[in-house]
């Protein structure tokens, strides 16, 4: 590929103001591709010298464009973002596996643009060209997450958040505080390389997000300057880190390299021998770790070690060894991805492996639920799909080309209901006088649902074919569309998420008929079920279920299905469910199984019946 930079003068080695190092823009002019291995002979080099396992480090995917954003990018190379991603992922992975058959185990990603988000200057600077940083950190976790479940199996991959340096000289500043909580949590990262070397990176308080199950190597030795620091000072701030992060899940080290780029930093080899016996006589005495402890303490290389061992490392009794990708089929926010965090957060601890949540909206569900087709079946893509994938779209949409052969149920999670609300100014203050009113104008009355195909729109069809009524559907994009619709005017009724009205009902903004379920919902206690007020055995719900691709082996589906039921069923965790009218509904594979076919069967019924279809 062809890289031109532009607007600052890191390229040629001359640095900003206040010490703090300038870089170039980078446009990208060519489409990004690998040809050739790059540090493979770095590998062999190595291993000729060293019986240990030597560390590679390479450059992080999201660095290339955190230099320029998309314009930068689709200056001349790419029409579209996605596929650069897809590309720099692509070449990315190839380099990995290069670095795999060469015999490398052991590889240290330098992102630097992670840390740099939390320096305000940074964050200043991509508003300017039109970035917000919030929503930048969370689409480079999405990328390195999509590269690291890409990688080599046996390799285990560490990662370094510094903040740029160049010829002794820094780029960015600021505390790792605004960043920590989803670098620690939301990269599938087992352990860090910080930059603690100098004030500029603040205290160890974000440490306090580091999950028990990560380790954290320490950059408290400069590479920047000749100034040997003072042993008991560093030990004290090692004592201060442990504060937040126990003693046996951290390491210490230089930070950064000597080198850092071609040109180095103004340190002589003396200098940087010292620097390191620094370091040695720093771990003498203190029961910090070595790397190589450290790597064996995390689960991914623990892993490692035991494929080199046994080649029935990974047998599926060792479940799970490295990360596991959890697809929420909604944006944030969304049930999908309130639960899929919940639950990530404790299978992480409970399995002392990380899982990692990934969005994937749009489609009603249909581009996660592809996606979660598409892995391969060994249990490390989960999906968190509903009825509206799983059954309303296969029955109704032909984007959905795929059917319920093409997963592995492993448990439903919750059951969502919906609750019938109608604006204030309709005359009618129960179910059966609102029923009365429609029969009395058919068709004139009507209703919003979240969309074509939605379980909103469904729930109000199973009714009207329940009651003997005909309204006329008018979609929206989304929930919140559909709300705003009931509270101007626009139209007489609809079928809501719960968690979406509470507040206007209790508040008289909106009127509530009934529940479609037949429990009454916690947050609503005086709303009936439409099963009380006479239409009998009415329960419609969309199920959030877990599943994952076609053929994962039974041992695996019980081993998650044994733990998401334990967590469920966790008394904080089913308090706060039903804080926000999130139903229980596991009850185990073979049920949940079952309830899909019957799903599936029940919405290609309706659909047929009224002849529905969502055009391409």
């Amino acid at each position: 590929m062809r890289i031109d930079t532009i607007g600052g003068a890191d390229a040629v080695g001359a640095n900003g103001q206040d010490g703090r190092g300038a870089q170039p823009v980078a446009i990208v002019g060519s489409r990004v591709q690998w040809t050739h291995p790059i540090n493979a002979v770095d590998t062999a080099f190595l291993k000729t010298h060293s019986d240990r396992w030597p560390k590679i480090t390479i450059a992080g995917p999201c660095a290339l464009h955190f230099r320029g954003g998309d314009a930068a990018v689709m200056a001349s190379a790419y029409h579209d973002v996605d596929q650069f991603w897809s590309d720099t992922i692509d070449a990315f992975t190839r380099e990995l596996r290069a670095l795999a058959e060469a015999g490398c185990r052991y590889v240290q990603i330098d992102e630097t643009a992670f840390a740099k988000f939390g320096d305000p200057h940074v964050q200043s600077a991509l508003a300017a060209r039109g970035d917000d940083w919030s929503a930048l950190i969370d689409k480079y976790i999405a990328v390195t997450n999509r590269l690291l479940a890409a990688a080599p199996k046996k390799m285990h991959i560490g990662m370094h958040l510094c903040r740029g340096n160049r010829g002794g000289h820094w780029h960015a500043e600021g505390s790792y505080e605004e960043v920590a909580e989803r670098l620690f949590n939301a990269l599938a990262i087992q352990f860090y390389f910080l930059e603690y070397d100098t004030p500029r990176a603040g205290s160890f308080t974000p440490l306090r997000f580091v999950p028990k199950h990560k380790s954290v190597v320490l950059g408290l030795v400069s590479t920047k300057i000749s100034q040997l620091e003072d042993i008991a000072a560093l030990k004290r701030r090692l004592d201060d880190a442990t504060e937040f992060v126990a003693l046996d899940r951290l390491a210490v080290s230089p930070q950064c390299g000597f080198a850092s780029l071609d040109t180095g930093n103004p340190l002589t080899i003396e200098e940087q021998t010292r620097k390191l016996a620094l370091v040695c006589d720093l771990a003498q005495g203190l029961p910090v770790r070595s790397m190589a402890s450290i790597i064996a303490q995390t689960s991914a290389v623990a892993a490692i070690a035991l494929a080199l061992l046994a080649p029935t490392a990974w047998a599926e009794d060792t479940y799970p060894t490295h990360p596991v990708r959890v697809i929420a089929a909604s944006a944030a926010g969304g049930n999908p991805d309130v639960l899929a965090r919940i639950l990530s957060g404790r299978l992480s601890e409970i399995f002392n492996n990380p899982f990692v949540v990934e969005d994937v909206p749009g489609v009603g569900g249909v581009i996660a639920a592809k996606q979660t087709a598409a892995a391969r079946p060994d249990g490390y893509t989960l999906g968190l799909n509903d009825s509206g994938s799983l059954g309303i779209s296969i029955a109704m949409n032909p984007d959905a080309n795929y059917t319920l052969k093409d997963f592995t149920p492993i448990t439903a999670l919750a059951r969502l209901p919906t609750i019938l609300v109608i604006k204030p100014d309709v005359p009618a203050n129960t179910l059966g006088a609102f029923v009365a009113l429609a029969k009395s104008k058919p068709g004139a009355m009507s209703f919003g649902s979240a969309g074509t195909g939605s379980i909103h729109q469904m729930t109000m069809i199973i009714f009207e074919k329940t009651a003997g009524i005909t309204l006329l559907h008018v979609p929206y994009r989304g929930g919140t569309g559909l709300v705003n619709a009931l509270l101007t005017g626009e139209v007489d009724a609809g079928w809501s998420g719960i968690p979406n009205v509470v507040s206007l009902i209790k508040t008289g903004k909106l009127r509530a008929l009934c529940i479609s379920v037949l429990q009454r919902d916690e947050s609503l206690p005086d709303v009936p079920t439409c099963d009380e007020l006479g239409y009998k055995g009415f329960d419609v719900a969309t199920v959030l279920g877990l599943q994952s691709s076609a053929g994962v082996p039974p041992t695996i589906v019980a081993k998650l299905q044994a733990a998401v039921a334990k967590i469920l069923r966790e008394p904080e965790i089913a308090g706060r469910l039903k804080t926000l009218g999130i139903h229980l509904a596991e009850n185990g594979t073979a049920a949940y199984t079952k309830f899909m076919q019957d799903d599936l069967e029940r919405y290609t019924a309706i659909v047929n019946e009224f002849n529905l279809q969502i055009k391409q």
